[in-house]
């Protein structure tokens, strides 16, 4: 039992590091005005996370290559990421709103720990395990929205 809750906490660590290098890419192509939507080439941009692989993060091309031919989770992730940035959260996304509100007020600290603590009880640990990925957007921005009401507290 205790070998398969190590191997389960590497997994998680190495999700998390995988997660953040998404929701990098997708920030970087986003800052350069590329953005994901309905009517985007799939192709097109998975040239350009790789090109800001290799050129803004500094990463070996072989290395990049084999990432972007084998890994469909973190293109799916990096993909996910750029489409939600380009998306915004619109005002008629009514269960978005509610997952935020809903896990602002449970919230009990600023920390990413505790942002994934309140979005797992909204929506339950299978739900948000499942897919991890599409909620981390949902993450990012509880946080942002945590500090701006200790921001404006203060």
């Amino acid at each position: 039992m205790r070998l398969h809750q190590l191997t389960e906490s590497k997994q998680n660590v190495a999700e998390a590091a995988e997660d953040r290098t998404s929701y990098q890419i997708a920030k970087i192509l986003y800052d350069k005005g590329i953005r994901y939507n309905s009517s985007s080439k799939e192709g097109e941009l998975i040239n350009a996370i790789g090109l800001v692989m290799v050129k803004e993060l500094n990463m070996d091309p072989k290395i990049v290559r084999n990432i972007i031919s084998r890994d469909d989770d973190f293109l799916a992730d990096t993909l996910d990421e750029l489409y939600h940035m380009s998306q915004g959260v619109t005002e008629n996304s009514q269960r978005v709103d509610s997952l935020v509100t809903d896990a602002l007020r449970i919230m009990k600290g600023a920390e990413v720990s505790d942002a994934v603590s309140a979005l797992k009880t909204v929506l339950g640990d299978r739900e948000y395990n499942g897919r991890r990925g599409h909620y981390n957007f949902y993450v990012k921005q509880i946080i942002d929205m945590y500090s701006q009401q200790g921001a404006a507290g203060k």
